[in-house]
């Protein structure tokens, strides 16, 4: 009989952070909806991800990794267009407030570093081990 394995603080971490991400969309979405806008997010597939990284499986893990990719390349991206204009603030679809320049580049550049950190946990050999992968 197989004992399952144990699953490393830090992957729960990440997967706990795809699953927040898409409970957030849906709430985005649901939120847009309501006001007769209609609302695609992709982060929604982090329900799905966040809940495949805990059950090991591998497919997740896959996505994760793309995911996390394409998230630093856009992150980086924005953090640099906040410098050059400020940029109105929304929680959920609402305009809330204008965000300053400084203040946008510095909040894109902390989510940019933690997504960094979910992929290099992601990449990690011992984690990578977990999902059946080798290299």
């Amino acid at each position: 009989m197989l004992t399952p394995q144990p699953i490393p603080q830090s992957l729960k971490i990440v997967a706990y952070l795809f699953i927040v991400s898409g409970v957030l969309a849906v709430v985005d979405i649901v939120l847009s909806l309501l006001n007769n806008k209609i609302n695609i997010d992709l982060d929604v597939l982090g329900l799905f991800i966040g809940r495949g990284l805990l059950q090991l499986n591998p497919t997740s893990h896959t996505w994760a990794i793309v995911l996390t990719r394409i998230s630093m390349l856009l992150g980086t991206i924005v953090m640099f267009l906040f410098l050059l204009t400020s940029s109105g603030f929304e929680l959920f679809g609402q305009t809330v407030g204008q965000a300053p320049p400084g203040l946008a580049f510095i909040v894109s550049g902390v989510l940019t570093a933690v997504v960094y950190w979910q992929h290099s946990i992601l990449n990690n050999s011992e984690i990578k081990r977990l999902f059946g992968k080798t290299s």
